[in-house]
């Protein structure tokens, strides 16, 4: 070698750049599965639901339905929920709130009604 500078081929230059690449290819898969994916501090709060969508791409057979809840505390969110429930403007519910780590964005899912429904029919009820 001359003087202090490394010499390497072309060819072996290629080689730790694509095994950079590959490091840092993974290092931000696992990143983004620690941020999307990872257990985060969960809670429950509680709310009144002002309104309801459903909402269906046309280029996938998903159909999210989705809850728009105004909490005790005055925030108003959106909550997943799945196509079993029925949901009435004014009902109280009870979400999951998932704080996600690292970007601190917290995610609301339906648990369950904290109130009767107010229309139940008295021919099926016991």
């Amino acid at each position: 070698m001359k003087g202090s500078a490394l010499h390497f081929t072309f060819e072996q230059w290629q080689r730790i750049g694509v095994g950079v690449a590959c490091i840092v290819f993974l290092v931000l898969i696992a990143l983004s599965y620690c941020i999307g994916y990872g257990p985060g501090d969960t809670r429950d709060v509680e709310g009144e639901i002002i309104s309801f969508e459903t909402d269906a791409n046309s280029s996938s057979p998903e159909v999210r339905h989705i809850l728009h809840v105004r909490l005790d505390n005055g925030l108003t969110v959106r909550a997943r929920v799945g196509p079993h429930i029925t949901a009435k403007v004014g009902r109280r519910v009870r979400l999951i709130a998932t704080q996600m780590p690292i970007l601190g964005i917290e995610r609301f899912r339906f648990k369950e009604f904290l109130d009767s429904p107010s229309n139940q029919n008295p021919l099926l009820s016991k």
